[in-house]
């Protein structure tokens, strides 16, 4: 079984590393830590599961050919990214894993229940779940189960 897991803080992809093979000891984990490196696993593997977090980086941070501007944060990544998943007809499960509640601006918030929802609606091939992970409690650590348990992972 092969997982790709999609974020950008270091310390949340090893979290989410340790319960992968904690579940699943025979998984061959993947990383990416921006959208671009993202997109590149995606197109070039097939993945059983992909942990895909919603705000990532355009460029990884060694890639010294990113100007400033270029590798800003992309505060929806993982939704253009699957996107881009749909488009290239590639339809390993995803499961969004973010740190936040609500995206945007002032009077442009957006809460992560909308975005999945939206998501949902356009890609329910893809998409399969949605999980709030905190630093500070476990208690994502169920809903990630819950989604888990009801797929079939090969």
């Amino acid at each position: 079984m092969k997982i790709l897991i999609a974020d950008d803080n270091i310390y949340k992809q090893d979290i989410l590393s340790a319960y992968i093979k904690n579940k699943f000891p025979d998984a061959d984990i993947s990383q990416s830590y921006s959208f671009n490196s993202t997109r590149k696993q995606i197109f070039e593997n097939v993945f059983s599961l992909i942990l895909l977090d919603m705000t990532m980086p355009t460029f990884d941070s060694n890639d010294k050919s990113a100007t400033v501007s270029e590798s800003r944060n992309r505060p929806l990544a993982g939704k253009e990214i699957i996107s881009s998943m749909a488009y290239r007809k590639l339809y390993s499960p995803v499961i969004l894993v973010t740190q936040f509640e609500v995206f945007g601006r002032h009077n442009q918030l957006t809460s992560i229940d909308d975005i999945f929802d939206e998501i949902n609606g356009l890609y329910p091939d893809i998409i399969k779940g949605s999980v709030l992970f905190d630093f500070q409690s476990d208690s994502w650590k169920s809903k990630l189960d819950n989604f888990i348990l009801n797929m079939e992972l090969k």
